[in-house]
């Protein structure tokens, strides 16, 4: 969720450091990258890539992919590679332009088969299982990528947070924000196409998940994760040998208590009348005050979602998910969005706007 303006947004490079757990702690920061591959770095990003101290990079783009466009050389890297993509019948899948591109019967056809697609990804995926191997084994700080980082990297990000016990609703949300950071694309193919969506609208869906996502296939991964063996985590001990011994010391060793401020009760404007530090002393004074404490502030957050997640003004939500909900300072949600911080002020505006006449609605007077 942490956006780093050293790269270019249509890289979509960020990290998955700062998300808060359903138990309350936090996906601590600087051992989960994702981007898109780094062939299309400049020198420059490239430069900063070196600096990160990364052990390890994985590979998620075909065998194809990489052949015709390898990725820089990059020393004293473990250097992982294993196609994110493959179907029932063992074949790697390749999402070309062709394919991208139908219209009419051909188009609808090629949705349907991309949401088959996505609906068996998190399924006997060897990739997603190499990867796990490593991040049990400490391979960290990890850059994983694909083409665009959006599709197989969303995919295996979204495992990852799930794994450490990140909500679905924020899961979802992480893999969604690619559409901020690769709106400009999404926006001028959009453009492209507008008289051809016109005559076939399944061709708008086709160019957003050709340069974006879509929520529907997030929610198809989602589903697949959830549905397959009744549990969470029964899914990840089939998958990818975790039991859940494994996933609490995977939890323990990648999140900390500590990394969210609740000093203010950022949902209602109040204030909590002792700071941070003398709330968790207290709390840690008696277990059953601070799992009683901790189940209250984690259902303020789930409401808050709730409420935001209904929000039309997309810039503005990701603004006031980020800050109320996730505990990101305010300056740290204008260099994760990108935007000048009079814009980001100004969407923040129209969102809490939007959120007071909806609870208005609710609680009158």
């Amino acid at each position: 969720m942490i956006k780093d303006t050293r790269f270019r947004d249509t890289l979509n490079f960020r990290q998955l450091g700062g998300y808060m757990t359903a138990e309350g702690r936090t996906v601590k920061e600087n051992v989960f990258y994702r981007s898109g591959a780094p062939f299309r770095m400049n020198e420059s990003e490239l430069e900063v890539l070196k600096q990160l101290g990364l052990y390890a990079i994985m590979d998620l783009r075909s065998n194809e992919e990489i052949l015709q466009r390898p990725d820089p050389e990059l020393s004293n890297i473990l250097m992982i590679k294993h196609s994110g993509a493959i179907s029932e019948g063992g074949e790697e899948i390749n999402f070309s332009s062709e394919g991208m591109n139908r219209i009419g019967e051909g188009g609808r056809e090629q949705l349907a088969l991309l949401k088959k697609y996505y609906a068996r990804m998190p399924l006997n995926n060897q990739a997603f299982r190499i990867m796990f191997e490593h991040i049990q084994k400490g391979d960290v700080p990890i850059l994983i990528h694909c083409a665009s980082g959006k599709d197989r990297t969303g995919v295996a990000c979204m495992l990852i947070l799930l794994a450490l016990g990140v909500d679905r609703e924020t899961v979802l949300e992480d893999y969604i924000l690619t559409n901020v950071y690769r709106r400009n694309a999404i926006q001028k193919k959009l453009e492209e196409d507008k008289d051809i969506i016109l005559a076939h609208p399944e061709r708008e869906e086709l160019d957003r998940m050709t340069f974006g996502v879509t929520k529907e296939i997030g929610n198809i991964v989602l589903d697949t994760v959830y549905n397959a063996y009744g549990r969470l985590e029964e899914y990840f001990e089939k998958e990818f040998n975790i039991n859940q011994e494994e996933l609490q010391r995977l939890r323990s060793d990648i999140t900390s208590l500590s990394a969210i401020d609740y000093s203010k009760d950022r949902v209602s404007g109040g204030g909590i009348k002792e700071g941070l530090e003398a709330s968790i002393a207290k709390m840690l004074e008696s277990e059953s005050k601070c799992l009683e404490k901790t189940n209250a502030l984690i259902q303020l957050r789930e409401d808050a979602r709730k409420h935001i997640e209904c929000l039309r003004c997309v810039e503005g939500k990701i603004a006031l998910m980020q800050e109320y909900v996730n505990g990101m300072s305010f300056k740290g949600v204008v260099s994760f969005i990108g935007y000048s911080k009079t814009q980001v002020q100004s969407y923040k505006k129209e969102a809490l706007i939007e959120l007071g006449q909806e609870l208005t609605q609710i609680v009158p007077n």
